[in-house]
């Protein structure tokens, strides 16, 4: 990006998280708000009770592999090159020039990050 960008040119990058806490949070959200889909309180029990003993404990388990496997940089599917965390987001970014700005996508997962192209030429 740096070659091919004008000096001092912005790049935009949506980024995707792969942070066991960010996915916790988004995918424990999305599961328990099925329980109060409906509002018939026996509707709202048994889906209490699949939480429990079913989404939970496949969700906690499903987690708690893609850390095993992030923390020892194994494929944890077959649709990413990379997996993105928090902590390295100034790393990368900083391969493509100055970071200017990076704002978390509010239960979403990602962030938009933006980079300036450094002023001189790279040549």
């Amino acid at each position: 990006v740096q070659y091919l960008a004008a000096p001092g040119a912005k790049a935009v990058f949506w980024i995707g998280l792969h942070d066991i806490t960010l996915s916790a949070s988004e995918e424990g959200a999305r599961r328990f708000s099925k329980v109060f889909k409906d509002t018939e309180w026996q509707s709202v029990l048994m889906r209490c009770f699949g939480f429990v003993f079913w989404s939970f404990p496949r969700v906690t388990l499903a987690l708690m592999w893609n850390r095993f496997r992030l923390k020892r940089r194994k494929k944890i599917d077959d649709f990413h090159f990379w997996y993105f965390r928090n902590r390295d987001l100034p790393t990368v970014l900083a391969k493509f020039g100055e970071i200017s700005d990076i704002t978390y996508v509010p239960g979403g997962g990602s962030v938009f990050a933006t980079c300036r192209a450094p002023l001189h030429d790279l040549d």
